[in-house]
């Protein structure tokens, strides 16, 4: 099994007198429990007396090992390694990956509130996961950074120095403004991927080469689309154009530069909104709009899921690395529900609650 495996290289941070049962397999029945709607420590000991015979025999478990109680799954969960966990679900990820060339990958940041401390002064430091997260399949690949010690901007980086090459090529990667770094896009190009970056007041010599271009130059390709859902009118347009050459000195890989503008109504209030782009796909003005739209899925189908449906920022299991590890449970919910092609996360749930079969073979 891919997971098991991955779970046997998560360092055992207790001591050996201590040891009753193999840490790999406490976390091995905390992921399956918790998919099959035991969300808790008690929840999770019920689990595992409710189907000890299950268990014992999916996961080889002799007659003589007990099954953990409701304390050692607390302890396992305050205690054990946040670098492990991390590890063992981007290994797992990347092993059921059914990932071709052309998708579109957001890259952001979600905080945990619930980890925050040292109030609003300098000291205050708070727990992200950084994600690379495709709409249908899910997170790719996580990262876990502290705040107070770490750059959102080289977590990021890093995380797609590990994650990119492993992809198959022609990927395009989505990030806000705050990376639209040289040093981003020459990592994305590096390993073969193409990018599509925000250009905002951060990069004031990109933007206003762009706006240069918008008003001097005919655009290549445009497009329009209308939207009225929510309650809004929103009207989309977008433009591409030819990229000049010392554009293209600055930033690898740069096959046209984009603008896209928004007007209309949301919540009965006027707005109109200019966007620059730049893009290294070989993409129209059409691509540049549903890609515009597209991106902000991370909030809504990954970080808002967390928040709402798994109540992630206030969860009622904190202290020590208990954040992070629920947090990873909740990304694995997600992952496998996404990749499922359920519409939401909640219908996903409802459906694997207690069919522990059908859920071991999801993990594998």
């Amino acid at each position: 099994m891919t997971l098991i495996n991955q779970l046997k290289q998560v360092p055992d941070h207790r001591h050996l007198r201590g040891r009753r049962h193999p840490l790999w397999m406490i976390l091995m029945l905390s992921v399956v429990g918790f998919l099959c709607d035991y969300r808790g420590y008690r929840p999770l000991a019920d689990f595992a007396t409710l189907y000890v015979d299950d268990l014992r025999e999916r996961l080889g478990i002799a007659e003589a090992q007990p099954m953990p109680s409701y304390s050692t799954f607390r302890r396992t969960s305050l205690a054990v390694d946040a670098q492990g966990w991390e590890d063992a679900f981007n290994a797992w990820a990347l092993a059921t990956l059914p990932l071709a060339s052309g998708s579109l990958i957001s890259v952001d940041g979600k905080s945990l509130r619930c980890t925050s401390v040292g109030g609003q002064t300098a000291e205050q430091n708070f727990t992200t996961i950084v994600s690379l997260y495709e709409h249908h399949l899910g997170v790719i690949r996580l990262r876990r950074m502290e705040n107070a010690k770490a750059s959102e901007i080289h977590v990021a980086q890093a995380l797609m120095t590990e994650g990119l090459p492993q992809l198959p090529p022609a990927q395009t990667l989505s990030l806000d403004a705050l990376h639209t770094t040289a040093t981003t896009v020459e990592t994305i190009v590096a390993a073969h991927q193409h990018y599509r970056l925000p250009v905002k007041g951060n990069r004031p010599q990109a933007q206003a080469a762009i706006e240069v271009i918008a008003t001097t130059v005919p655009p290549q390709d445009k497009a329009t689309a209308g939207d009225t859902s929510h309650g809004r009118s929103v009207q989309r347009q977008a433009q591409i154009f030819p990229p000049t050459p010392a554009l293209q000195a600055q930033w690898p890989g740069l096959a046209w530069v984009g603008v896209v503008h928004r007007s209309g109504e949301r919540d009965q209030n006027p707005f109109s909104e200019t966007v620059d782009y730049l893009g290294s796909a070989p993409w129209t003005a059409t691509d540049l709009l549903q890609a515009s739209q597209q991106h902000w899925q991370i909030e809504n189908g990954l970080h808002w899921v967390k928040d709402v449906t798994f109540e992630e920022d206030y969860p009622p299991r904190r202290g020590g690395h208990a954040p992070v590890t629920w947090s990873i449970f909740n990304t694995f919910a997600i992952t496998l529900a996404r990749r499922q092609g359920w519409r939401t996360v909640p219908q996903a749930l409802r459906n694997w609650a207690n069919r522990i079969h059908y859920v071991f073979s999801l993990l594998v």
